[in-house]
């Protein structure tokens, strides 16, 4: 009779453990994705953004982000050197950043989901009376509020540093 007392007392306890380890594992497991996910948005935020090409304009309108960067070198010869993009939040709450060789030839089109179940996004411009230039022009920084379910997070790009980058608002 004790002995059973003291099994299930022994039982209780390790069962209560398992328990504690296995919802310690849930939010490991939800913390990591977390983590892997601004990660990796930030990774290819952040190629996009430093390979922004010198004397294009970076263009907010509609809450979209229109943009020129250096692709480098691309299996399609088309999509290699300087493309023109545009970065966006579709109706599906996904964020897309669309590529097109040229700017004006839009036929041709890539499109890439950066990000899923994102709730807001803003384009901020960010400048400053120091840094304007002798032309209409104005050096930039680039800040990127991101919303994604009950989580808010933003990255800044600061792109006004050498290389200069130009915007225009539209």
């Amino acid at each position: 009779m004790i002995s059973l007392f003291i099994l299930s007392i022994i039982l209780t306890v390790v069962f209560r453990f398992f328990t504690q380890i296995i919802n310690m594992e849930k939010k490991m497991k939800k913390a990591k994705e977390n983590v892997l996910f601004k990660h990796n948005l930030w990774v290819r935020l952040n190629g996009l953004f430093s390979n922004l090409v010198v004397g294009k304009s970076v263009k907010v309108k509609d809450d979209k982000l229109y943009f020129y960067y250096d692709n480098k070198i691309d299996l399609n010869p088309k999509f290699s050197k300087t493309i023109f993009s545009i970065l966006f939040l579709d109706e599906n709450k996904n964020l897309i950043l669309y590529s097109f060789p040229d700017e004006k030839d839009m036929k041709l089109k890539r499109e890439e989901i950066l990000a899923r179940d994102i709730e807001k996004i803003r384009f901020i411009i960010i400048k400053k009376k120091s840094l304007i230039v002798p032309s209409k022009k104005n050096k930039i920084a680039l800040k990127i509020k991101i919303k994604n379910k009950n989580k808010n997070f933003s990255f800044t790009f600061f792109v006004f540093s050498a290389p200069i980058i130009y915007f225009e608002e539209l």
